[in-house]
């Protein structure tokens, strides 16, 4: 099955970032707090301090390629690799007969990948 690339937003912070932003809210002049309002002095606090983490810390967008995602929590990189090489030998079997090398070489590590996935 194909699945889709992961895609989220981030902001990159570190501490020279956080410097930028806490020397940029000190010098934000904060006089307009002075209405009896609370929600109208939260929603200018809010506004000013967002301002700043987006100039200082924009979003960005990060996409993870399908292959890299991970389906299921137990399937590790090893038994990702497993399945890959399981799917190849697969194909090289079709249309040869039971007893063939490749078949038997199929069924052997067909039953060795289910024991790796059962534990």
């Amino acid at each position: 099955m194909k699945t889709e690339p992961l895609i989220f937003e981030h902001r990159k912070f570190n501490n020279y970032t956080y410097q930028l932003i806490c020397e940029a809210l000190s010098k934000i002049d904060w006089s307009s707090l002075n209405s009896s309002d609370a929600e109208a002095c939260y929603n200018i606090i809010i506004d000013k301090i967002n301002d700043v983490i987006e100039y200082f810390a924009p979003k960005k967008i990060s996409k993870i390629s399908a292959k890299h995602v991970i389906r299921e929590p137990w399937i590790t990189s090893g038994i990702l690799h497993s399945s890959k090489h399981l799917d190849k030998l697969y194909k090289k079997q079709l249309g040869k007969e039971n007893v063939s090398p490749e078949h038997v070489k199929y069924i052997t590590f067909w039953n060795h990948f289910t024991r790796i996935k059962r534990k």
